[in-house]
């Protein structure tokens, strides 16, 4: 199992695809843990609001995007949240 305290992500950002259920869910949360702040972005915003909103719970910071990773304009929209 993965122990946050052997790896340390603060004052980075992650951008997680697929974040909104699943593997990618777990690695948002993780990630988050470790201290990066995530982009949580999946095809279905409401799912990505609720990881955003577990994330947050826990302390951590997360963003939310809406992101369908087939069409470049949003991957491109998507990379700007963890540049801001």
């Amino acid at each position: 199992m993965f122990n946050s305290d052997n790896l340390r992500l603060d004052g980075k950002c992650a951008i997680i695809t697929g974040a909104g259920a699943g593997i990618g869910k777990e690695i948002a949360i993780t990630f988050a843990t470790a201290g990066a702040s995530v982009v949580v972005s999946d095809i279905n915003a409401d799912a990505a609001n609720h990881v955003v909103d577990e994330i947050q719970q826990l302390g951590g910071q997360a963003f939310a995007c809406r992101c369908d990773i087939t069409s470049e304009q949003e991957t491109l929209c998507t990379g700007r949240l963890c540049r801001q």
